[in-house]
């Protein structure tokens, strides 16, 4: 098909291909079809949707382009999953992708993509569409002319960022949260066993206990009701090791309590016989001497030849000598005598000390009743240790001693072997939990570091998003004028007659919301809501035309209208044909319609007035499986008059 014209007109009845044209000018450019390859979607695989059902081979589209630097041809080859691009400029091979925006002045293809489905090609599915997507699809054309693709760009990766943090947050708060149910349940597991293992060893501790006492073989009791635990066993042992101190103590103030009372009795009996036989001894000597000594003193006195008592002769030589000798041996019994009194008075003195002793007896019996008083208390108040026979003789006090001894050492071992068992479990148990806690602190620290990228990151989508409302805020400012232009020459209300956009921050995404207003009762509205289905056409129809007449300097030179007229009335089609003339000093403008006598309209106000000026119309009259029957008209301005070239093919 002939495209080489400032106007180019296609008409043809629904179904005859006009769409077709325009979509094989958008594969051609962008390489794909994305409103007919959704429509595919969840259909069992068939053929490829693109494809000519009545023809072999990949779709070809194949386009012209002429330029400063000579003629461009483009030819894509393919199917609607994967295509080749090839270029030519003036018979010279060019990567598809590097002529295309070497073509039409575009950086790069994903630009030339954005321009071309923007500004460029205005399919008729996507008239309504501007509207019907409530504001992003509007703001997304609007985000091209504008340049604001850097900032959206910026955002979106942000907004890429945070939901990746705000995903990774949620699974790093999951294992958080897990980490916490880990350390609680290792918790429970230590409480758990310290509880089993307490409840398990109470009733072995019990009887273990109660089997060392019976083994003692003593009249010793322990009453293990209430031992639960080996904190019961440190219990027992102490009231044992009180009472092993107190029955020490005990046997030893009767111990010395004995011995004193034994010393005392024989030393007292035995000097006090001493005393009386030593003091009798020396009563009889003094007597004796006393006697003899005044009695031989006499006698030598009045010793003669005759005795002085009897008058009878004696021998006073022997006599003499037989007194002097009773002197001597009474002088004898005088050292005796006094010799027996000085025993006398140590006897007394041994007496004495004797005495004394027994007072120190009678103090060991007042120890021993305190202690036997402090141990029977004892034994009173003692929980588990108890006397079958009750408060024991003093003379069982050590043996007693002994026993508990015995018992102790065997509660010694008890509580060694019950540790020794349960150390190596708790201490698995409390290593399981340390370990929990050390998870959850790492847990929770990564958490905090997510969540701090998170909001960094919210935060600098936030900014973003505030500078890309204060450049649209300014932008609309501009495009409005170029909005009512367009609006006004169409003219679709009659009260709501100013268009307008503003922007709206929706889910905490911007929209550019369309707004009619009535300018003399000040009262706005949104077009969906108060327009008929032709006037939301042309309100469609304004805003691309508009952003199109502020699109970029470098940006496309052709504009596609496909079907833009459906559902406007007369006088919008004449104002639509006045806006074309004055867009085709712009852009080259091809439009399709599938109305005659829009078309026929449009053909006459759309011919050639000014030197340079072509329209070619192009007329789809039908189809087979060859392809579309067209007939074409070419009219050139020549001399002030318009020259037209059939040509029918």
């Amino acid at each position: 098909m002939d495209l080489d014209a400032d106007i180019i007109l296609v008409r043809g009845d629904n179904g005859s291909g006009k769409t077709s044209l325009t979509d094989g000018i958008l594969w051609v450019l962008t390489g794909a079809l994305p409103h007919i390859t959704e429509r595919a979607k969840g259909l069992r695989p068939t053929h490829d949707p693109i494809q000519n059902r009545y023809a072999d081979g990949p779709s070809r589209v194949a386009l012209t382009v002429r330029d400063d630097s000579g003629t461009w041809r483009f030819e894509r080859v393919g199917s609607a999953r994967d295509s080749t691009l090839t270029a030519e400029l003036n018979g010279q091979s060019f990567d598809g992708d590097a002529g295309l925006t070497n073509a039409f002045g575009e950086d790069t293809a994903e630009s030339l993509r954005t321009a071309v489905t923007t500004w460029g090609i205005l399919r008729q599915d996507a008239v309504r569409s501007v509207l019907d997507t409530g504001g992003a699809a509007l703001h997304a054309r609007m985000s091209s002319v504008i340049g604001l693709a850097d900032v959206t760009r910026f955002r979106e990766a942000c907004r890429t960022a945070s939901k990746k943090l705000a995903q990774e947050r949620r699974q790093t708060d999951a294992v958080h949260a897990s980490s916490i149910r880990s350390r609680i349940a290792a918790r429970q597991a230590l409480d758990g066993f310290r509880s089993a293992s307490a409840g398990s060893s109470k009733l072995a501790l019990q009887e273990r206990i109660r089997a060392m006492a019976l083994a003692i073989r003593a009249d010793i009791e322990i009453d293990a009701t209430g031992i639960e635990d080996l904190q019961g066993v440190i219990a027992v042992g102490q009231e044992i090791s009180s009472l092993i101190e107190l029955f020490t103590v005990a046997a030893d103030a009767h111990d010395a309590s004995v011995r004193a009372a034994a010393a005392v009795k024989s030393e007292s009996a035995r000097l006090e016989v001493e005393l009386g036989a030593v003091e009798a001894q020396a009563k009889e000597l003094g007597r004796l001497t006393s006697d003899t000594q005044r009695l031989a003193e006499a006698a030598l006195q009045l010793l003669g030849e005759r005795c002085p008592v009897c008058g009878q002769e004696i021998d006073e030589g022997v006599v003499r000598v037989k007194l002097e000798q009773d002197l001597q041996q009474n002088a004898a019994r005088m050292i005796a005598a006094t010799e027996a009194r000085n025993s006398v008075s140590t006897i007394k003195q041994r007496l004495i000390d004797a005495q004394t002793a027994e007072a120190r007896r009678g103090q060991a019996a007042a120890h021993l009743a305190r202690v036997a008083s402090e141990l029977e208390a004892a034994l009173e108040s003692s929980k588990h240790v108890k006397l079958q026979a009750g408060m024991p003789e003093p003379k069982s006090f050590r043996p007693l001693a002994h026993r508990l001894e015995e018992l102790r050492s065997a509660l010694r071992r008890l509580h060694a072997e019950a540790s020794a068992q349960s150390e190596v479990e708790e201490s698995r148990h409390q290593a399981a939990a340390a370990a929990a806690v050390s998870e959850e602190n790492r847990a929770r620290a990564a958490l905090e570091r997510v969540t701090a990228r998170e909001d960094s990151i919210q935060n600098l989508e936030k900014a973003a998003q505030r500078a890309e409302e204060r450049i649209v805020s300014n932008w609309l400012r501009q495009l409005e004028p170029s909005f009512s232009e367009v609006f006004d020459r169409l003219s679709p209300h009659p009260t709501f007659s100013e268009l307008r956009a503003r922007q709206d921050i929706y889910y905490n995404r911007n929209q550019i919301v369309p707004e009619v207003v009535d300018p003399i009762r000040g009262i706005s509205a949104n077009p969906l809501l108060v327009y008929s289905e032709g006037q939301l056409n042309t309100v469609a129809l304004s805003y691309f035309l508009g952003l199109a007449l502020n699109a970029p300097s470098a940006s496309l030179g052709f504009m596609v209208l496909d079907d833009p007229l459906q559902a406007m009335d007369v006088l919008a089609v004449l104002g639509f044909a006045d806006l074309c003339r004055r867009l085709r000093r712009e852009r080259q403008l091809l439009i399709t319609t599938h109305d005659r006598r829009y078309a026929d309209l449009l053909a006459r106000k759309l011919a050639p007035r000014e030197p340079a000026d072509t329209t070619i119309t192009h007329e789809i009259e039908g189809w087979s499986e060859d392809g579309p029957h067209i007939s074409s008209r070419r009219e050139e301005f020549q001399s002030g008059k318009v020259a037209s070239v059939s040509d029918v093919s």
